[in-house]
């Protein structure tokens, strides 16, 4: 937020300054009696290379309605040292002019300078150079990293081109005017590549991110009759270097000490600029329409945040004065200006009927973010959006009740520009009404006001109200503006309810992934030791958010003894039957008659057990692991017992049995192969499609053949079996059943890695019991099985 009110403020400063500098041009600040400077020495730096015939120095300066006859030195020497005496203090504009340099019938030299004479005497070099030069240069720095900058440099054509040259190059330098040695040009542009800048031919450069060398204080516009030209002309026009932040001043603000609506009269703060080497003084000035007055200096000191107390009580409407303040350099030159917003403190006006005009065009987007964690105060950045068509803008701020009634008028504020969004900083510590629910903002014309457009001050709220467990309570006692907990539990305490109520009812709650609206409870699983449960508060705009977190111990035994489920549970749309708990170890199932598996889910009640899911008939050994453990468990006859065994940390062991109870479709009469899922593996080789149809035992209605995979087509019975066939078992209504035939050849292949016409060696036939397949279809894995296996393949060596 602080960075979208900075940003706020600099668009703002931005568009002023635009309007200031062009407005200093022409009418310069009006002098204040209250300081004196002893004098201005002004030392005319001639060109020795040019024959100057005369040359005159003056002061200008303007009374705060009009131009002030020319002020000439009161003494001068023959090297052209001039000196100004006894100035009142304000704004002055230094003048040195030549007449006729040269042979040249239109080559005139000239030093033009804004100064402000504030408490000291000021010197200055004034180097006399063609006007056959940039007629203006502006930059600002869009880096907001102390020590670089970047943006967009631009200058003007000169009045009067000449020939002499082809390219500008703009260097750093220093305080006189030096190119830092060693230093590339900032820019170089040759002179025919201008552009329209506002209306008029000039040139632009974008600077990229670029270090400040060390001394730098301008950037220095030189022309050269090459890119690589050592023979630089160095021209009048000059650029004194800011670095934002560095150079820039945050949090200005003006605070009304009158509560009486329509007056005002207070004080001014803001924090110092982060490089306050470069300045001497800060000023303040007023503005009425065209007419600028500095009404006050302050010297820099060096302090964290400044203050200053105006000098008059101001009568405010629409048309209240403009406030600003600047920075002033050790040579008295103006840098930065910046717009204090006036505000009108109107909190003496309590309790009151709100009357508004509906013609009135109303703010809209009205948005508040609260920092202050103290229920009864506030502090943030208050912003709206507004369409008007004037430039002069006025608003007023209520705090509002929950029946759109007025509690107190908070302050009228006054925008001297037309925007699309505008707003104001609320400071800490903003005291609210008892019972304040909304902020209000009204525009005001000479009409009225308009209706008020709100924002709720729980809007953006994303703190809790409460946070509790049921297991122990927590430290410290719970407050909203502290984000973390502690908690401790003995050792056999494996889960808590962990409940939070935000202070907005729009706000969402979220526990370790479960979400709802305003309040929410849930259940946690403990580990022994520590247990990090944050608890996150997502606001009603859906954008501002905070954390709390909740660190609960549990006490560590030294061997954990649980061997409860925390979860039991299967795949698809199957249930258990009864529902689980972790108390219940036995449970039933039933699946559809053409299922061949089915996916057992089960996870550990303590995650220091381990857990491990078994059946008849497993390919493999069963997968034992800490936490959770999925399966897939294949069915191949009509009731499939499946085993979920825990093992605790001590050593106990529990088991959780479910019954998966399926409708046979197919079993094997003999020992010609076993049904395996959607497969019938362990077949002879040799073995004919009427071998193997004639032991199949169907479902009464069902119907069996065996088909070519490409074609689909029905084989005879004397075909010889293999991979490139399949059964298709038929039963019910367009019901289908589809299996697999792997030969026993192709299958002790798979188990073992042996190659086609390999010998069944020692390992391999090792490697072939570790797999404990049934290849007879007795439902077990025995003797018989190792036997067909053999007697498939070439005896042992």
């Amino acid at each position: 937020m602080e960075a979208l009110y900075k940003k706020k403020m600099m668009a703002l400063w931005m568009v002023l300054l635009l309007f200031v500098c062009h407005a200093l041009v022409a009418s310069p600040f009006a002098a204040q009696a209250a300081y004196i400077s002893h004098s201005i020495t002004v030392k005319v730096n001639l060109d020795p290379n040019d024959t100057t015939s005369t040359y005159t120095a003056y002061l200008m300066h303007y009374n705060g309605e009009s131009w002030d006859a020319p002020i000439y030195p009161v003494n001068g020497t023959a090297d052209g040292t001039k000196v100004f005496s006894n100035l009142d203090s304000g704004q002055y504009e230094l003048h040195v002019d030549t007449t006729k340099v040269k042979d040249s019938p239109y080559e005139y030299y000239y030093y033009y300078k804004n100064l402000s004479v504030t408490d000291r005497d000021l010197a200055y070099t004034a180097e006399l150079i063609s006007i056959q030069n940039p007629n203006y240069a502006n930059f600002y720095d869009n880096n907001y990293i102390a020590g670089i900058i970047a943006g967009t440099l631009q200058w003007g054509s000169p009045s009067m081109e000449d020939d002499s040259f082809s390219f500008y190059q703009v260097y750093f330098a220093d305080d006189s005017g030096n190119i830092i040695t060693n230093v590339p040009p900032l820019a170089v542009k040759s002179k025919l590549e201008t552009t329209t800048i506002n209306g008029a031919m000039g040139y632009r450069y974008e600077v990229p991110d670029t270090a400040i060398p060390a001394g730098a204080e301008q950037l220095r516009f030189y022309k050269t009759s090459s890119m690589d030209s050592a023979d630089k002309k160095k021209t009048p026009v000059y650029i004194t270097l800011r670095d934002s932040p560095g150079d820039f001043m945050f949090n200005v603000q003006q605070q009304d000490s009158n509560k009486e609506p329509g007056y005002i009269q207070g004080t001014i703060t803001w924090n110092k600029i982060g490089n306050e080497s470069r300045i001497s003084h800060y000023a303040i000035y007023e503005r009425y329409s065209n007419a600028f007055r500095q009404i006050g200096i302050v010297l820099a000191s060096g302090e964290p945040w400044y203050s200053f107390e105006l000098p008059y009580e101001y009568q405010v409407g629409v048309s209240a004065p403009d406030l600003y303040i600047t920075t002033l350099d050790w040579h008295g030159e103006i840098s930065n200006y910046y717009s204090i917003q006036v505000t009108d403190d109107t909190s003496s006006r309590t309790n009151f009927p709100l009357i508004t005009n509906s013609a009135i065009t109303a703010p809209t987007k009205v948005d508040f973010y609260d920092f202050n964690p103290d229920p009864n105060k506030i502090s943030g950045y208050l912003n709206w959006n507004y369409n008007s068509n004037v430039f002069d803008n006025a608003f007023a701020i209520y705090f509002m009740d929950g029946d759109n009634h007025v509690l107190q008028s908070y302050k009228n504020t006054y925008f001297h520009y037309k925007a699309d969004s505008y707003g104001i900083q609320i400071p800490d510590n903003t005291e609210l009404p008892a019972g304040t629910k909304y902020i209000g903002v009204s525009a005001m014309t000479e009409g009225g006001v308009s209706v008020p457009g709100m924002v709720s001050l729980l809007y953006r709220n994303a703190k809790l109200s409460a946070l509790s467990t049921d297991a122990a309570a927590i430290t410290p006692a719970f407050s909203s503006s502290t984000y973390l907990y502690s908690s401790t539990v003995s050792s056999n305490v494996y889960s808590t309810a962990v409940t939070a109520t935000a202070e907005s009812p729009g706000a969402t709650v979220t526990i370790m992934g479960v979400s709802g609206l305003s309040t929410v409870t849930t259940h946690v699983n403990l580990v022994p030791g520590v247990n990090n449960i944050p608890v996150w508060v997502t606001a009603e705009d859906g954008i501002a958010s905070g954390m709390y977190n909740l660190s609960i111990t549990r006490v560590t035994d030294p061997l954990s003894g649980n061997t409860q489920l925390n979860s039991l549970s299967l795949g698809g749309d199957y249930s258990l039957s009864p529902s689980f708990a972790k108390d219940i170890t036995s449970y039933t199932t039933t699946v559809d008659s053409k299922a061949t598996s089915i996916t057992v889910n089960a996870a550990v009640y303590d995650t220091l057990s381990r857990i491990s899911i078994t059946y008849p008939g497993m390919s493999a050994a069963a997968t034992t692991a800490a936490g959770s453990v999925t399966e897939s468990v294949y069915l191949n006859s009509p009731s499939t017992d499946v085993n979920v065994t825990v093992l605790a940390q001590n050593g106990a062991q529990s088991t959780y049995k479910i019954n998966v109870l399926r409708p046979v479709l197919l079993t094997m009469k003999g020992s010609i192969g076993a049904v395996y899922g959607n497969k019938i593996i362990g077949v002879a080789n040799g073995t004919t499609v009427g071998t193997l149809l004639s032991q199949l035992s169907l479902q009464s209605g069902a119907t069996a053949k065996v088909v070519n995979k490409t074609t689909g087509n029905a084989v005879n019975d004397f075909t010889i079996l293999d991979p490139s066939l399949k059964l298709v078992l038929n039963y019910g209504t367009n019901a289908t059943v589809e299996y697999e035939i792997q030969l026993l050849r192709d299958l002790l292949q798979e188990l073992t890695g042996m190659k086609a016409g390999d010998k069944f060696q020692i390992h391999q036939l090792i490697q072939f019991l570790s797999f404990k397949r049934d290849i007879t279809g007795d439902g077990v894995f025995n003797a018989e099985d190792v036997r067909k296996a053999m007697l498939e393949i070439s005896p042992i060596l």
